[in-house]
């Protein structure tokens, strides 16, 4: 157990909230939420998103100890869902804006 799993653990089981109910809560089957506890899956954003909310804990709590893997995971699930013209367009706008202040200094 790592990362996310090690800390849900440990706040459904230090608030007495029962797996079942809690994978109910959040819409994720129990095998779902399993996976998640035991460090055998990796969570989506938005997962992660619905788990601090119903606990109300920062998503960062459940990062703070997670490796590059992680992040890795993360912004791929972030494209996945991202339009590919303004995410283009944002990239570009701020590959001039570094150019600018580089030329500048």
């Amino acid at each position: 157990m790592d990362g996310i799993g090690k800390h849900l653990n440990a706040i459904l089981f230090q608030r007495g909230i029962p797996k079942k109910q809690f994978a109910k809560q959040i819409g994720l089957s129990e095998q779902q939420l399993h996976a998640i506890l035991s460090g055998n899956s990796l969570s989506t954003l938005e997962t992660l998103e619905k788990i601090s909310t119903a606990l109300d804990v920062p998503t960062d709590f459940f990062l703070q100890d997670y490796g590059k893997q992680f992040l890795i995971f993360a912004i791929d699930d972030y494209f996945s869902k991202v339009d590919k013209s303004v995410a283009q367009a944002t990239l570009d706008d701020l590959s001039y804006l570094l150019n600018e202040e580089n030329s500048d200094g």
